[in-house]
């Protein structure tokens, strides 16, 4: 998980939508008779413009994520605080309460694993959970420093000096990565491939500074956007693997990570 902009500006067709209907919901319900706004053009608009915001991975576990109805079948809308929760606000039309997120494992999804329960994550997970005192919000993250840490093999945990820096209790980020299932078998297995691709990068004749060249290059290549607007899947566990070479290149794109936050 790392820090997620909003959009700047809300889609139209959604902002539309809930000045017509306040009481609307995201998607159809066997009873109430409340109109729905999911629907393909609908679902689509609003997945694309926080998928965009967000560089194309998912909020929470950070892996590659497409459209709803693409190729990949691996993304979705995800509602923060769960759309069930009683108004005010209308939680399921509210923009400020969603972020792009993947399937997490579902039967549906092209990167599940059998058998399904023991491996969702996400917001495929995290279902109807309120997310009050359980679960980091990203957008609420600031950019730097990060509050996680990855060993070679994958696992995430809590980087414990970093949470006390920007106040954040550690016990709060380790509830976020049990509720999430960001460190199941499958993400972990997925993060140890990423940093064993980046030191296998490393010549073994080489010396420091030509490591730490090879740092900077890899920094500046992963963390910010590429041309298409998409981030390096598992973006925090390269930047973790960059240290501060990957912190200097984050504050020189996006700006000073306090005036971020």
């Amino acid at each position: 998980m790392k820090w997620v902009p909003m959009p700047a500006e809300e889609p139209p067709m959604l902002k539309e939508f809930r000045t017509k209907y306040p009481d609307g919901t995201w998607r159809k319900r066997a009873s109430g008779g409340k109109r729905a706004f999911k629907k393909k053009k609908g679902n689509q608009c609003v997945f694309d413009a926080l998928a965009a915001s967000q560089g194309f991975i998912c909020a929470y576990c950070e892996i590659r994520i497409g459209r709803p109805d693409g190729p990949d079948v691996d993304g979705e809308v995800e509602h923060f605080v769960p759309q069930s929760t009683p108004p005010p606000p209308n939680y399921a039309l509210e923009f400020n309460n969603m972020v792009a997120c993947c399937k997490g494992g579902t039967p549906h999804n092209a990167r599940r694993r059998e058998p399904v329960e023991e491996h969702k994550h996400c917001g495929a997970l995290k279902a109807e959970t309120h997310p009050k005192g359980q679960i980091l919000d990203p957008r609420l993250l600031p950019p730097l420093p990060s509050v996680w840490t990855f060993s070679e093999a994958g696992v995430m945990s809590p980087d414990i000096k970093a949470c006390a820096e920007i106040g954040v209790e550690a016990e709060l980020a380790a509830t976020t990565i049990s509720q999430l299932g960001l460190d199941r078998p499958l993400l972990r297995e997925a993060r140890a491939v990423v940093r064993q691709a980046l030191d296998d990068g490393i010549d073994p004749e080489w010396g420091e500074a030509e490591i730490v060249d090879y740092v900077k290059t890899v920094a500046e290549s992963d963390l910010v956007p590429a041309s298409s607007g998409h981030l390096s899947p598992f973006w925090s566990t390269v930047l973790h693997w960059c240290g501060r070479a990957g912190e200097a290149v984050v504050v020189e794109y996006w700006g000073n990570p306090g005036d971020a936050a």
